[in-house]
């Protein structure tokens, strides 16, 4: 993800931006290609939804969700692209915003 302009960026902005590379980390996590859940998506299903059908329980999603999200947030503050103080307030609402994007995804890429 590219954080430039976001050091100042509502971290309501940052997180839907973020939204759209969780995509991917969420598809591996299903086992199915981006594309595939992009597809899904723009039908109107959720990422709980195609996690459902692949036998995959949405909390795995989540978890990864928040692993890789957070692991971006670090490397924007170690890039200089996002304060520190900005990145706390990211960690803290990656948990509840992960499970958002996963059970509301068609809602959360608006």
């Amino acid at each position: 993800m590219r954080w430039t302009r976001t050091r100042n960026a509502p971290p309501s902005q940052v997180l839907r931006r973020l939204a759209r590379n969780e995509l991917e980390v969420a598809a591996t996590t299903i086992g199915v290609t981006p594309d595939e859940l992009q597809r899904a998506v723009d039908d109107g299903r959720t990422i709980s939804a195609v996690a459902a059908d692949a036998g995959i329980p949405s909390r795995h999603v989540v978890d990864a969700v928040v692993r890789d999200a957070s692991a971006e947030v670090d490397r924007a503050v170690a890039a200089g692209d996002v304060a520190p103080s900005r990145a706390r307030t990211l960690h803290h609402r990656l948990p509840l915003w992960s499970e958002h994007f996963v059970l509301r995804t068609p809602a959360m890429l608006a």
